[in-house]
């Protein structure tokens, strides 16, 4: 699992490092092209970690699941840092959506037997995270327009 957890975590990482030239929101979405293009070449079974977390439920298989919750932990930082850099105004609970929607995306592959979904994903994490810089721009105009009705000189 470990070995896997880091293949995968290297294959992302150059994934987007070749995506530099890009704006953040664009880098966000990219996780979601590497997906499927992942899931259209090696994923076709869905996600080994989750997989792997249905069936290590005994005591004894807590080293497995550690290393589990470590990719998934994993991946919830990515994408709060990812999130963060492309304006989200709660980038932490962007990170948590997005995730669920990676993980019903690999469930999804896993029953259907391809990668189209990750498209359809990708379409709603854009929505996610235009709400969550609506959001912020909301929350901002808000504090403009408190600060100017405390201000009588302006």
């Amino acid at each position: 699992m470990n070995f896997q957890h880091q293949t995968r975590r290297q294959a992302l990482d150059d994934y987007l490092s070749q995506r530099q030239d890009q704006g953040p929101q664009q880098r966000l979405l990219a996780v979601f092209d590497w997906l499927e293009n992942w899931s259209s070449q090696q994923g076709i079974r869905g996600c080994a970690f989750l997989n792997a977390a249905a069936e290590l439920v005994s005591p004894r298989d807590e080293p497995a699941r550690q290393v589990i919750r470590q990719h998934k932990e994993w991946w919830q930082s990515l994408l709060a840092e990812l999130a963060q850099k492309a304006g989200a105004t709660n980038p932490g609970q962007l990170a948590d959506e997005l995730l669920l929607l990676i993980d019903g995306v690999n469930a999804r592959v896993l029953v259907t037997g391809n990668a189209r979904s990750v498209s359809s994903a990708r379409r709603v994490a854009l929505l996610l995270l235009h709400d969550s810089q609506t959001l912020s721009s909301e929350l901002k105009s808000t504090e403009l327009h408190a600060n100017d009705e405390e201000d009588p000189a302006t």
